[in-house]
């Protein structure tokens, strides 16, 4: 059975789509805060069903808060990347590099984040620091955003990977394979 896919943008709504493969053409939208039971359940208020041509479900619109509607689990298992990160032997060689190749501006990393510079808005999140000799210093580091950091570091545990740097915030892994990625507290409010 092929697997639900979920998108979550940067405004936190998100698509949920019902089909395998290439999107078919929607024909009509039916948003069920219009329905007499949305009172009840204030969630219809965010929803929108997406129909093709031949009136069969094809994705299902959340135009309000996902993480006030979908179950947390949906949300997880879209696992938005939150951060690009890029380790550089001369950090401002490299945030000229990226800065003029994206046309995005990398301001000084607040606190909690690290050194650096990084972008605030948009997602995900592209950074730039200086190389050093950890996991997440030497080579290109995506970070997962979850929920969960703690319950999300367990698993990895769990599925054989190895948990480097712990934190509340965010925290240093490597998978099963011994490839380090990242993973970051993404609120679910």
């Amino acid at each position: 059975m092929p697997e639900i896919a979920v998108t979550v943008n940067a405004s936190g709504e998100a698509y949920v789509a019902l089909v395998v493969g290439e999107p078919p053409e929607v024909r009509d939208s039916v948003a069920l805060d219009e329905l007499e039971a949305a009172d009840a359940v204030p969630s219809l208020d965010g929803l929108v069903l997406d129909f093709d041509h031949y009136g069969r479900l094809v994705g299902l619109r959340v135009t309000g808060s996902a993480d006030s509607i979908l179950a947390p689990s949906l949300l997880e298992a879209a696992a938005p990347v939150a951060l690009v990160e890029f380790p550089a032997d001369d950090p401002e060689r490299a945030r000229r590099f990226w800065e003029g190749l994206l046309g995005v501006g990398l301001q000084p990393r607040r606190d909690g984040e690290g050194e650096g510079w990084q972008t605030h808005s948009g997602a995900p999140a592209l950074g730039v620091h200086a190389r050093g000799r950890g996991p997440g210093d030497t080579a290109f580091l995506p970070y997962f955003a979850v929920a969960d950091i703690a319950a999300a570091l367990e698993r990895v545990e769990a599925l054989g990977g190895t948990v480097i740097h712990p934190g509340e915030a965010w925290a240093i892994c490597k998978d099963s394979e011994g490839s380090p990625f990242g993973l970051a507290f993404s609120s679910p409010t």
